[in-house]
């Protein structure tokens, strides 16, 4: 058995191939939630609604840097999703398959609370 600290391996070589699918997906969805993010944020107005669902509705807007935050969520989602499905390979390979599909349908959801966001405020 390879040791994960093997560099000679490629990353996704350390994968299970059940997993390989949602994990790259993964990585796609943050780069288009980064390039999303980054080019609304250069033409938001000042202040964006960020908690739109917030009673009082001077706590509702906030910086447009802000903004940065889900970009910044979603990049640590996906590096916790594969650090836990690098070191629970061993485990049963559905429930490692089902944790990293649940990640990338939260990180999807991200997307969508973004495009939310700039639908609102465009």
């Amino acid at each position: 058995m390879a040791s994960i600290l093997d560099t000679t391996r490629s990353p996704s070589a350390l994968l299970p191939a059940t997993t390989r699918l949602p994990i790259g997906l993964g990585f796609m969805v943050w780069i288009s939630i980064l390039a999303l993010a980054t080019g609304f944020s250069i033409v938001a107005q000042p202040e964006v609604p960020l908690f739109y669902s917030l009673a009082q509705p001077e706590q509702q807007l906030v910086a447009k840097e802000w903004l940065l935050i889900i970009p910044a969520l979603s990049f640590v989602m996906n590096i916790l999703n594969y650090v836990v499905v690098v070191f629970a390979r061993e485990i049963d390979p559905l429930l490692i398959t089902l944790f990293a599909w649940t990640m990338l349908f939260i990180q999807v959801i991200f997307g969508l609370a973004l495009g939310r966001i700039v639908y609102i405020t465009v």
